[in-house]
């Protein structure tokens, strides 16, 4: 199944540690990736990736797909895979 990517944001996880200044070291800054989908009854839904590292976000942009997996039994839960969808970006 494929997820549209629709914000990619810095976390708030990583907002608050970097306010936090722990002990000093530096942190790596994490992002999430916001997405949407529609599951096999025809019913949209809007989901967030767990938090992610630069490098990990660096190639996506607003509109791109890439595929999610879904809990059958509960349409909406899924999972943001990191893969890119064989299909266009979203114009």
């Amino acid at each position: 199944m494929e997820g549209t990517v629709i914000a990619i944001k810095e976390s708030r996880l990583q907002l608050f540690r970097s306010r936090l200044l722990l002990f000093g070291t530096a942190t790596r800054t994490r992002w999430i990736i916001r997405y949407h989908y529609q599951d096999m009854s025809g019913n949209m839904h809007r989901a967030t990736s767990c938090s992610l590292l630069s490098d990990e976000v660096a190639n996506w942009q607003v509109g791109d797909r890439g595929i999610i997996r879904i809990d059958p039994d509960s349409p909406s839960d899924s999972f943001w895979t990191g893969q890119p969808a064989h299909s266009p970006r979203a114009q």
